[in-house]
């Protein structure tokens, strides 16, 4: 993934990969608790190719179904090639505790696969919360692999990295938001991460932001058009190069 677990989604990589303490996503790759506000039925699908390199693309597919006192999240997701590839397939569940207090939670299903030493499965567990302190001002935070799992192919055992995230959201205006985080991954260094993202209408979204050592800058826009919105961002790392995402998202009614 480069840097930050968070460039599968190229709304929150168009923003510094930020995105924890935000509950406007229609996407659980995030936060689970990111869909706890989501409204209407969405579908959404996204491709990352990290540094313009094919055998490391990511390909995600999900389903957000709102209801009554609850919604649930479903993705698949793929990375890799045909000698090694990651797939995973997760289930959410994210409700609102209270209206400022917003909890999800996400089972995943993972796959590893390599040519030559067959395949390995194994369960993953995600939790995540967001807390609005005002208006303005939330805060979130995500744990992955809780129980610390690891893969098991052959002989050879594998540890599936945990991952935990914390982040805040201020939006002081309607048009401007800025974000930061910290996160870390296993026993690698911390990142820290700072995106804005600006609206100057209804219809554009202009997104920037800097992540990780060596510097990460990234870009990103969105548009919206009647119930879809398209995003695309790219982000260029100082020895690697550029790697660039692109996704749809459809709202069963008009997302502006």
């Amino acid at each position: 993934m480069g840097q930050s677990n968070f460039f599968s989604s190229p709304k929150a990589m168009g923003q510094g990969a930020t995105g924890v303490a935000q509950s406007e996503f229609s996407n659980t790759s995030v936060n689970p608790a990111n869909i706890s506000q989501t409204k209407e039925v969405s579908i959404y699908t996204s491709y990352l190719l990290p540094y313009f390199i094919q055998d490391l693309s990511e390909k995600e597919l999900g389903l957000v179904i709102p209801f009554k006192k609850a919604n649930l999240g479903f993705s698949i997701n793929q990375y890799g090639f045909d000698l090694y590839q990651e797939n995973s397939v997760a289930i959410t569940y994210a409700r609102n505790l209270m209206p400022n207090l917003s909890l999800g939670f996400q089972m995943n299903i993972l796959q590893h696969y390599i040519k030559q030493s067959g395949s390995g499965y194994q369960l993953v567990s995600s939790m995540g919360i967001i807390y609005d302190v005002s208006s303005v001002l939330s805060f979130g935070a995500q744990i992955y692999n809780i129980e610390e799992s690891s893969f098991l192919i052959e002989e050879f055992e594998s540890p599936i990295p945990s991952l935990f995230v914390f982040g805040f959201s201020w939006k002081p205006v309607s048009q401007f938001e800025l974000s930061g985080e910290y996160e870390k991954v296993g026993d690698y260094t911390s990142l820290l991460k700072f995106g804005m993202e600006y609206k100057p209408g209804d219809i554009v979204v202009l997104r920037t932001g800097v992540l990780g050592k060596p510097i990460n800058y990234t870009l990103g826009a969105g548009i919206y058009f009647n119930r879809f919105e398209f995003d695309v961002a790219m982000a260029h790392h100082a020895v690697l190069g550029v790697s660039s995402s692109f996704g749809i998202t459809y709202s069963f009614s008009k997302v502006r």
